[in-house]
């Protein structure tokens, strides 16, 4: 998962819709999977790769049945479905299958809008630029916060200094 800065998550939140705090974008989902099984499969591929860099290029929505409607800010960043592709190929190749549910389309989460939603004001969201530098493995979604478990930044070397996961509280691979 990668998690926005704060600035870019603040300018696309909107009334009503996900809080700042929670929006990221999903490079791979894996329901199911021990947190740090995922980050030793992820973690060579990763130190590989420079940062990339990008820009919210618009807005998409679609149905997605009970939550609602589904409005996302699309993220446009070159690079970002290769190395996607490369960090499900690496899950694979660990025994960690990644959903196939559906194929990828890079976006933030706005807003599940219903008929009985007050209040949520959807617009084209500004164009930000974007830095991946960082990918998160995230445990369990629930709450205000994502429940990241370890932060691997890109171009970094594929064993952590201190051979232990580090801990991070607050908003990034889902």
């Amino acid at each position: 998962m990668w998690v926005p800065s704060e600035d870019v998550s603040a300018a696309l939140e909107i009334e009503g819709g996900e809080p700042a705090s929670r929006m990221h974008l999903t490079v791979a989902y894996i329901p199911g999977a021990e947190p740090d099984a995922v980050a030793a499969a992820v973690r060579g591929v990763l130190a590989g790769v420079e940062p990339l860099e990008g820009h919210v290029s618009g807005l998409g929505i679609w149905e997605t049945g009970d939550d609602g409607t589904c409005a996302v800010a699309l993220v446009d960043v070159p690079g970002l479905s290769a190395l996607r592709a490369d960090v499900v190929r690496a899950l694979a190749e660990a025994g960690i299958p990644a959903s196939d549910l559906h194929d990828f389309t890079p976006h933030v989460t706005l807003a599940f809008v219903r008929e009985d939603s007050p209040g949520v004001r959807l617009g084209v969201p500004p164009a930000l630029k974007v830095v991946v530098s960082e990918l998160a493995v995230v445990g369990t979604d629930s709450g205000d916060e994502l429940d990241v478990r370890e932060t691997i930044p890109l171009g970094a070397p594929s064993v952590p200094e201190d051979k232990h996961a580090s801990v991070r509280v607050g908003p990034v691979l889902k």
